[in-house]
Parts: C-alpha cells; structure tokens; sequence
C-alpha cells in the first residue's frame, strides 16, 4: 500500500512538473539580458557573409535564442540564425559547423546542434549574416 501511494505520489509530480510552461516573455527577457552581457562594453562593426577563418579548437559558441554567438580571440560574432541552435555550446551540447570545401562558415549555411556523446542530433539552423562585436581601443 506504501508503494502503491509512493508510486501515485511520484507519476503526479511528474504530470505536473511536465505541464509546468515557461512564459514566453519571462524567457524572451532572460535571454535578452544573458545577450546584454556578452556584448557589454563591445561596438558592434560591420556584417560579414563569411565568418573569417574561425579557429574551432578555442573559440567559443554559444545560443542564446535565435542568435550563435562565436567568439574568436577579442571579437564576438553574432549571428541571427532561423532558429533551432539555442542550445549550441550549452553543457551537454555542441555546435557543429558542416564545412564543405571551405575553412569558412558563411550565410546560408547550415550549423546542428548534437550532444556531447554525439549520440543524438538536438537541432539545426541556417546562418545568416556575422555581425563583429569588439572593445574600443
């Protein structure tokens, strides 16, 4: 009977937990905010189609919304993707570039977000323009 009362216990905390929505704006603002605070301090240049020789193997990405965000030594690129990448460079995920003949992501390509495993695919976007972000000197 002890069991039986647990179990019920535990599937409504579940149903629950399952339901349980995150308001759009709530996020829209959290988002907007973590994006404030990458970028703080930095001027925004102008857009490239092409993000120039970006060095995968030190360089940062991350999703915030529909944005990526790769940081290559000083400069922050921001790049408004269609969406589907938001959660590139996240523990648990990682962005995934598909290069095709080129040593250079450029609009219109396609990234993918998997696991760290590399066990599953978590989503796709398309890229569109790469906008630098740098300090003043």
């Amino acid at each position: 009977m002890r069991t039986q009362l647990f179990l019920t216990a535990l599937t409504a905390a579940a149903v629950v937990a399952g339901c349980t929505r995150v308001d759009p704006t709530v996020e829209l603002a959290r988002q907007q905010q973590e994006l404030a605070r990458e970028l703080d301090g930095r001027v925004a240049g102008k857009p490239l189609s092409c993000l120039p020789s970006f060095r995968n193997s030190g360089g940062r990405v991350l999703g915030i919304g529909d944005k990526l965000l790769f940081e290559d030594g000083g400069t922050i690129y921001v790049n408004q993707t269609t969406g589907g990448c938001q959660n590139a460079g996240r523990s648990g995920y990682i962005y995934v570039s598909e290069l095709r003949g080129t040593t250079e992501q450029c609009r219109g390509d396609i990234g993918k977000v998997i696991t760290s495993s590399g066990a599953f695919y978590a989503g796709s976007c398309g890229l569109g323009e790469f906008v630098p972000y740098s300090k003043p000197r």
